[in-house]
């Protein structure tokens, strides 16, 4: 199975255009947009799941967490996100939950008892 699933079953990323350089500078602005909509759902999730709101960045608050965790959640199901990927974003945020809470999972078994 790919990476990635793409919709309708494509098999690579197809943001238009013929390939010159200013479409691929939208191409790279449009992926750019996607990670980082992945990154702060991912972040916003550690940090719910985890109860730790500090970081090397600035603290966050719980309230910042579930705000920036239902836009980025907003974001990838919308249809703006469909415009820049054709990316599954239900997936994508299946995907990362899971990697989310398996990453969670394993950080608490390996806390030693006390």
């Amino acid at each position: 199975m790919n990476k990635y699933v793409k919709k309708e079953n494509k098999s690579s990323l197809q943001l238009g255009g013929n390939g010159s350089t200013r479409d691929s500078g939208y191409a790279g602005l449009a992926n750019a947009i996607v990670l980082q909509a992945l990154s702060d759902y991912s972040t916003a999730l550690i940090r719910l799941a985890t109860n730790n709101y500090t970081c090397s960045e600035g603290d966050y608050s719980q309230s910042k967490c579930e705000s920036l965790l239902y836009d980025s959640k907003k974001f990838l199901q919308s249809q703006y996100f469909n415009l820049l990927t054709e990316l599954d974003g239900q997936f994508l945020i299946d995907l990362m939950t899971d990697r989310v809470c398996k990453k969670v999972r394993k950080t608490r078994s390996e806390l030693p008892i006390s």
